[in-house]
């Protein structure tokens, strides 16, 4: 029977080969703006939290994997391999790629997570973006109604470790559709309702954690050597929207999303420059 591929399995060879790289000594000088995320046999870097580099490790060796536009600017759907000085040296290029997509979601989702793991004081540590649910296969996946659990950013809080669930969107254009606020509150509820925070996510953020704590990666003292069974069962879920209207707040009260507890946190901080030092609990939130 097909096992689920769990984010922060078999990294081991990775985290060694990684830990020895020139690639790692360019990503530590340029954490201001990149975020490395930890996935099964895998690491992921994100700029604007577009995946840049899929990197494997590969007979002891290092493989990097990269989307054609970012290097090129066209070939959307098309993956290839090219060597970690091919990445380093065309870092500018694949910079000015990703920010000629202009998604600002996209890049102020980057800077919550960078800030708020640039701040000690912050009450929460942020671990993964772009969660998406695994499956053991294509057929569980459709048998579950096509898949559910796409997160923007998980984290998980300092003191009695809780895991987040967050989502965020940026000003009213982003509501509405088939990325609109229902579409989420009814993943999150359909997340929550089958349990797989328990029997799957908060097994994946503490490997994921371990993992990031062998890379060297700063980690909370009170976050370290973590396990599954020091995380509160019950994850909290959030909707966050910044460079918020009061137009917005009102469109989510009226809203229905069923008996599902979602925290709903507003900002007016908005690009370029996202102000924000702690995910959940900065006082630049307003919480409805």
């Amino acid at each position: 029977m097909a096992q689920i591929k769990l984010r922060g399995d078999k990294c081991d060879d990775l985290v060694t080969a990684l830990k020895a790289s020139e690639f790692y000594r360019f990503y530590k000088q340029h954490k201001h703006e990149l975020i490395l995320c930890v996935r099964h046999n895998e690491i992921h870097i994100y700029y604007a939290c577009d995946r840049i580099a899929k990197i494997k490790c590969v007979n002891n060796k290092l493989t990097f994997k990269i989307n054609e536009y970012y290097m090129k600017g066209k070939g959307y759907d098309n993956e290839k391999l090219y060597t970690e000085s091919d990445i380093i040296k065309n870092y500018d290029n694949i910079k000015k790629n990703s920010e000629r997509k202009n998604k600002r979601e996209k890049q102020a989702q980057q800077q919550l997570f960078i800030n708020n793991n640039s701040n000690p004081k912050s009450n929460w540590f942020c671990v993964d973006v772009e969660y998406v649910k695994a499956y053991a296969s294509q057929t569980d996946k459709d048998d579950d109604e096509g898949g559910c659990g796409r997160f923007d950013i998980i984290a998980i809080s300092k003191s009695k470790p809780t895991i987040a669930c967050y989502e965020l969107k940026y000003g009213k254009v982003a509501f509405g559709g088939n990325s609109g606020l229902k579409k989420h509150i009814d993943d999150f509820s359909t997340f929550k309702l089958k349990g797989y925070c328990k029997s799957q996510l908060n097994i994946e953020v503490a490997k994921i954690i371990n993992v990031l704590q062998k890379l060297g990666e700063p980690i909370p003292n009170e976050l370290q050597n973590i396990t599954s069974d020091d995380i509160q069962a019950e994850p909290k879920f959030f909707f966050a929207v910044l460079d918020c209207k009061a137009r917005t707040k009102k469109y989510i009260e009226t809203t229905p999303y069923g008996e599902l507890a979602v925290q709903f946190l507003f900002s007016a901080d908005k690009l370029p420059r996202i102000e924000i030092k702690d995910i959940i609990d900065d006082k630049k939130w307003v919480a409805l």
